[in-house]
């Protein structure tokens, strides 16, 4: 009797360790999978994309984060940045035909220049953030 208790013993407690070890293998993995999900986390190959809870990130660098490395970075924040680059084309090219339409050339331009602004703003605050 005793020698089935030791043996049952044994059993819980080899059971108890095991789902340990599993519970703490299956906690680093989630961690692990956390990480990947925001801009700014280091990342090796150039232009992989991965989705993760419904937000798809590539590698690459980010253009409001200061750094040299390849990071994950939000699909969003990427063709945001394409759209600030070939507004501010239009912005210096509008210039001086703004000039020659008056009042009304210039009230456009400020509008396409507030418009720029505020696009800057968003993605340094929202779209292309560490961490979004």
């Amino acid at each position: 009797m005793v020698f089935k208790q030791r043996k049952l013993s044994r059993r819980i407690s080899q059971s108890i360790i095991f789902l340990s070890i599993l519970a703490y293998t299956l906690s680093f993995n989630l961690i692990t999978a956390s990480a990947v999900t925001s801009n700014g986390t280091n990342c090796a190959k150039v232009n992989s994309v991965i989705k993760v809870k419904g937000k798809t990130y590539r590698c690459s660098y980010n253009p409001f984060l200061k750094t040299s490395k390849l990071t994950w970075t939000r699909l969003e924040c990427l063709q945001a940045n394409r759209l600030l680059k070939s507004s501010r084309a239009q912005y210096e090219d509008w210039k001086e035909l703004a000039k020659l339409a008056g009042p009304e050339g210039e009230k456009t331009l400020l509008d396409l220049q507030t418009s720029i602004l505020e696009l800057e703003n968003t993605m340094k605050l929202d779209i292309c953030k560490r961490g979004a």
